[in-house]
């Protein structure tokens, strides 16, 4: 039998498209260490997510950072627009052929319980949403890694979202790394200190890495059979991340060493060669900004509002021809919100060579 979209029930598949578990496999891995570890999740539920005004609902830093009295995210001065906060807002409309649900999908593998066509749509679209997701993956992390290094991020419309991070903190001299790396560690570790954190873990770029490595007088430091002080402590890399070594800063303590791998679509690593992070911790988070929503109200009518979705996906038939193909709608509008505000450091300017 034909497929007849006229007997579809879309508001079944709306609801199922965003609520349905799917993983979709890709082979290209989409790298999100910024997102998933360093920026934690910010506001998510429907009512509560990221405006054009912190004192609107859904703030995420507190009325006291605003007027300076919070002692841990200093420095939200007169530099600092508050009323305007950036996202990065992604839509994109597809034409949606319907017809592959005659077809049994990948789930539907018991031949004596076919799916519904409703089912199958449902499969589909989700499938679609996930694939067309790993994009704004990759658009997250290139902001977050941008907010991270130089405390803004650009935004869909041309513009930036600034957060102000002091930028002695954000270009902390890394140019003697190999060639008195102690120094150089120390230094940095006591700017960030003296900013009110103590740090405990430095990313570096694996090249950067492999670099400091190759100094004698390093190497010596890392002894594979200390419990305690310094010493190599490498993990299996897990999607471009590993935990490679601890070092003992004098005053300072442990220092856990990660390496980042992580690359965009491009070739281009998040975390570029010649520089490093130092922090205590998560380094902000990640905010939902409202999407439009279209759903049914009470008596059965179509309603828009925003809601705070970390991504919306609306599937629709067009009002004439036959019908054969449909459409798809995907929404996201996330906005990484730095909040540690002048308690964390950029190493700039390390050497491509460690001779």
């Amino acid at each position: 039998m034909a497929l007849d979209l006229s007997t579809i029930n879309y508001d079944v598949i709306n609801r199922g498209a965003y609520q349905i578990p799917s993983v979709i496999r890709t082979s290209e891995p989409v790298f999100d260490y910024g997102q998933r570890v360093l920026f934690g999740k910010g506001p998510r539920t429907a009512q509560d997510f990221l405006t054009y005004n912190y004192r609107k609902k859904g703030i995420i830093i507190p009325q006291e950072a605003i007027r300076g009295a919070d002692p841990n995210r200093r420095n939200y001065g007169s530099s600092f627009d508050e009323n305007h906060i950036a996202s990065l807002y992604f839509f994109d409309e597809f034409v949606f052929n319907a017809q592959a649900a005659e077809n049994r999908v990948a789930a539907e593998v018991d031949l004596t319980k076919p799916w519904t066509i409703e089912q199958r749509l449902m499969y589909l679209l989700a499938e679609s949403r996930e694939e067309w997701f790993d994009g704004v993956k990759v658009a997250r992390e290139k902001a977050i890694w941008s907010t991270i290094l130089n405390a803004k991020f650009s935004t869909l419309n041309g513009g930036e979202q600034k957060f102000p991070v002091q930028n002695k903190l954000l270009s902390i001299d890394g140019s003697k790394l190999f060639s008195d790396w102690m120094a150089t560690l120390m230094n940095a570790c006591d700017l960030v200190f003296k900013a009110g954190r103590t740090p405990n873990e430095i990313i570096f770029n694996p090249l950067d890495w492999a670099n400091l490595l190759k100094i004698e007088d390093f190497r010596a430091i890392l002894d594979n059979r200390r419990i305690y002080g310094s010493h190599v402590e490498t993990t299996e890399s897990k999607n471009g991340v590993s935990s490679v070594a601890v070092i003992d800063i004098p005053g300072i303590g442990p220092l856990k060493v990660i390496t980042y791998a992580g690359m965009d679509p491009d070739g281009n690593y998040y975390l570029p060669q010649g520089k490093a992070v130092l922090h205590n911790g998560e380094l902000g988070k990640l905010g939902a900004c409202g999407v439009y929503v279209r759903s049914t109200d009470g008596q059965g009518r179509k309603v828009q509002g925003k809601q705070g979705e970390e991504v919306y996906s609306y599937i629709y038939s067009p009002e004439q021809g036959v019908k054969v193909d449909t459409m798809v709608q995907h929404q996201a509008a996330p906005c990484p919100m730095l909040t540690a505000i002048d308690r964390y450091g950029v190493i700039t300017g390390i050497p491509k060579n460690a001779a």
